[in-house]
């Protein structure tokens, strides 16, 4: 790579297409005690989610341990997949524990999700009002279902059926 170097003021002026400005130092000082740059907004966090979102379908979990998701859990889950013939690059999994306050406006608007499934988590955390357990409601254009979570279907094989039951209309 080569640098240039000028001082030629024709030269900078059609290498240098932006304004420069130059500031003293209480300028410097008064800029920096008042934030102009866009501050991190809880509207656009950053998710650490696992899955690729091919298909724009959400899952939130509630997992107290694990960074995303358990080890049994994925398997479960995994197998939820095969059987819709997904894998998990075509889905999201987002542990809701990790983003308290977070709502359902800021996980639609970042991934731009079609579907949602709610597992183990009340619809309310989220400011969703008139979601009813265990059947799909349409919010926002997206299909949401609040169900069980894995370790209460893992326990009662009824919870299981009922969550499959609504899982292949989804």
């Amino acid at each position: 790579m080569y640098s240039i170097i000028t001082t030629d003021p024709l030269a900078l002026k059609i290498l240098m297409t932006e304004d420069i400005y130059e500031l003293n130092k209480s300028e410097l000082e008064v800029l920096q005690t008042t934030s102009f740059a866009p501050e991190k907004s809880q509207e656009n966090p950053n998710f650490n989610y696992m899955g690729e979102n091919n298909k724009y379908f959400l899952f939130l979990i509630r997992e107290e341990k694990a960074e995303v998701i358990s080890k049994p859990d994925l398997e479960a889950l995994t197998g939820i997949l095969a059987a819709k013939k997904m894998d998990l690059r075509d889905v999201a999994v987002l542990n809701y524990k990790k983003y308290p306050g977070i709502d359902f406006s800021q996980l639609k608007s970042f991934f731009a999700c079609s579907k949602c499934v709610l597992l183990g988590i009340n619809p309310s955390d989220l400011n969703l009002s008139d979601v009813p357990g265990n059947k799909i409601s349409v919010i926002d254009g997206v299909k949401v279902l609040a169900t069980f979570s894995f370790g209460k279907m893992q326990a009662d094989i009824n919870k299981k059926r009922v969550f499959w039951n609504e899982m292949k209309q989804l």
